[in-house]
């Protein structure tokens, strides 16, 4: 039977207590990364292996508890098969694990990932162990790990890194193209998670077939931009790409972008909170990026858009004369959006003056 290394080997075992294991060190409060470190070196393979209660190896829990990088070093090099161990549980492999980082007592809120942060340093270390992980899903949602990286606002480093792991063992264009459970791609979860600008900028250079692809309710990746909010670069980056989907309303809400926009205003005036800290404290995600434009100015950059396209709209058209221009298609697909800002605007007993500037200018288009 494999001699179980414990804390008496560095001398600080008190006499009568029982021994003090691997795991032991890593669920006191406070952990000293010193003596884990020191125990991982002179523990045997079957202790760095160990599965506790709640089926985590030590690889696992020091991941969770977002440890020097250094001890996930140790940890990888004395038992690397833990690169590719699933947890019985989450059924994720540690890569996935190490790209949600969550609050240490609340996992559901969010913690963004700083730059050089351990979180971003344990990410880089098992990705240079275990580049094949980049390829691989968690079992709830379906979700790759850039899928997973997107949700908590990385830094453009680290994207960049996991982007050249993914060209190393597989496809950049296949692994952005892949939608989860939830029919989203990468650049759909980093709009909606409000990812940086570069990042998302960094993810449409990289495959603008991307751009292209609908996510949840059959929407255009316009559509979820426009209604989650984003900034001035990335709109207009995909409005330049494919302006012409803004007024698509082949999805399951029968709604154009613009009014999806005027749906949304309403809602955020109706239930206007005071501006917060883009993050807490404790680095959980709990606010919006100061980069986002307004739904106003979102939705004129839009309207400055769409004349440019509106040739595409006559392409394949029987025109019956000269006189039914561009112009006039355009108009008519806007009266919809029209009617539907209107609706926006009774349900307001005081309507945002934004809402209401808005519609004398599409009065004016259409």
């Amino acid at each position: 039977m494999a001699r179980t290394a414990t804390a008496s080997n560095s001398g600080d075992q008190e006499p009568g207590e029982a021994p003090m294991t691997l795991h032991g060190l890593l669920n006191v409060s406070p952990i000293s990364w010193t003596k884990v470190l020191e125990m991982i070196k002179i523990a045997n393979t079957t202790d760095v292996e160990e599965v506790d209660d709640m089926g985590s190896k030590p690889l696992d829990r020091a991941i969770q508890l977002h440890a020097p990088v250094d001890v996930i070093q140790a940890l990888v090099e004395r038992a690397p098969t833990q690169m590719e161990y699933k947890h019985p549980i989450s059924g994720d492999i540690p890569l996935l694990t190490a790209c949600h980082p969550c609050h240490a007592n609340r996992i559901s809120e969010r913690l963004k990932i700083h730059t050089d942060s351990r979180v971003h340093k344990i990410i880089s270390c098992l990705l240079q162990a275990f580049p094949g992980a980049v390829l691989k899903k968690t079992q709830d949602g379906g979700m790759t790990p850039l899928h997973v990286l997107m949700q908590h606002r990385p830094p453009l480093a680290l994207v960049e890194e996991m982007l050249d792991k993914i060209a190393t063992v597989g496809s950049v264009d296949d692994v952005l193209m892949t939608r989860d459970d939830e029919d989203q791609n990468p650049l759909h979860v980093a709009i909606e998670h409000h990812a940086p600008t570069a990042i998302i900028l960094c993810l449409i250079e990289a495959c603008q077939e991307s751009v292209m692809q609908t996510g949840n309710c059959e929407l255009p990746l316009l559509h979820h931009a426009i209604f989650s909010g984003t900034s001035k670069a990335v709109l207009d980056s995909l409005l330049k790409i494919d302006s012409s989907a803004v007024l698509n309303q082949n999805n399951e809400l029968k709604k154009n972008a613009l009014q999806m926009a005027f749906d949304k205003m309403v809602s955020r005036w109706e239930t206007s909170q005071p501006e917060g800290e883009e993050t807490s404290p404790e680095g959980v995600i709990q606010g919006e990026p100061m980069d986002l434009m307004s739904l106003k100015d979102a939705v004129e950059l839009t309207l400055k858009h769409l004349p440019k396209k509106c040739n595409v709209f006559e392409k394949g058209r029987d025109m019956k004369g000269p006189t039914k221009t561009a112009w006039g298609l355009y108009a008519k697909a806007m009266k919809p959006v029209v009617a539907d800002a209107k609706k926006c605007l009774k349900r307001c007993r005081h309507p945002p003056p934004d809402l209401t500037s808005l519609i004398k200018t599409l009065e004016r288009i259409g």
